[in-house]
């Protein structure tokens, strides 16, 4: 059992505080939360993994402590596919951290059909991009469910959704996302990393270590699309294009590699290139359909022993090379 603290949650440090726009100063930052974690930490003998649900993907850390909470609990929020996009950036960024490091559970992205938009295979890319870029967990939500709405009070507060709470939980996209938790839990998904370097193309990541990172403000939410679909310059890349729709891989080297390949449409994408296969390593190939967990064995994979030597120079335009300037 962990505990959550608060959901929506927003009660960053003074330095924080301090890049965060009046509005959202005013209308979200909400004082107290530290201290009902402060005290959760406190008065619990039993040290419950604590965390808290973080209120947007605008900043870093929602409370003035970090130490407080064992893990992380991240929202991306629902704005279609920069969302998933944001996941990504999310996550790498955490792990890209040199000072503090936590576990990092996905805790709120593009409920399905909210806004009559998430469907399945955004629920699908969502999933497969948190757990390959490192999260170790991930929270589905769907609408209908997460409002509970039933047919004897169709119109008791607010609505999201003409949907109801059992209609909600069988989206499709709850038994795609299961089939991809079975599937993983096949293996030892817990020490997975990611690992960008075993396929071309590959997603953009952010996970070259930076000490400067302490805080992930974005300034608006006016800056997420750009900032997330692409990772522009606002996460301190140098290219203001990178694209989070290629393929990403994760495992354990020598052991197990996934690579799951977000394409989408009528017309299939050239298949991704599997790079650096550990010599006399032969791993079982197979494709898995991740929207009906069907599987197709390939065959045996491992790196080929080196031939025969046919050619050999020295550069050395002294000795008679075979090349020239």
């Amino acid at each position: 059992v962990f505990w959550i603290v608060g959901g929506e949650v927003l009660d960053p440090s003074e330095a924080i505080m301090s890049r965060l726009s009046e509005s959202t100063r005013r209308n979200t930052v909400v004082r107290g939360w530290t201290d009902v974690a402060r005290y959760i930490r406190a008065i619990d003998p039993y040290r419950h993994p604590l965390t808290v649900h973080e209120l947007t993907p605008m900043v870093d850390f929602p409370l003035q402590d970090e130490s407080l909470t064992d893990f992380d609990l991240v929202q991306s929020g629902h704005g279609g596919w920069w969302s998933a996009a944001m996941g990504v950036a999310q996550l790498n960024r955490h792990y890209a951290r040199t000072g503090v490091i936590k576990p990092i559970v996905q805790g709120e992205i593009g409920y399905e059909k909210l806004g009559e938009t998430h469907f399945e295979d955004f629920q699908r890319a969502a999933f497969w991009l948190s757990m390959l870029n490192g999260a170790a967990g991930h929270t589905y939500g769907a609408n209908g469910t997460w409002e509970a709405y039933g047919p004897d009070k169709p119109l008791h507060r607010l609505r999201w959704s003409f949907l109801s709470w059992k209609e909600g939980m069988n989206l499709p996209g709850s038994y795609q996302i299961g089939l991809g938790a079975s599937h993983l839990r096949q293996y030892a998904w817990w020490r997975f990393a990611p690992h960008p370097e075993w396929v071309t193309p590959r997603g953009s990541t952010l996970l070259e270590p930076n000490e400067h990172i302490n805080g992930f403000d974005l300034g608006s939410w006016n800056y997420h699309e750009d900032a997330a679909m692409y990772f522009d310059k606002s996460f301190q890349l140098d290219d203001a294009r990178l694209n989070f729709r290629r393929p990403y891989a994760a495992g354990i080297p020598g052991q197990v590699r996934f690579i799951y390949a977000p394409y989408f449409g009528q017309i299939p994408r050239t298949p991704p290139t599997v790079l650096g296969l550990e010599p006399k390593v032969r791993y079982q190939a197979y494709f898995w359909e991740p929207s009906t967990g069907t599987r197709i064995d390939m065959g045996a994979v491992e790196r080929p022993a080196q031939g025969a030597q046919l050619f050999a120079d020295a550069f050395d335009a002294a000795r008679g090379s075979s090349w020239v300037d």
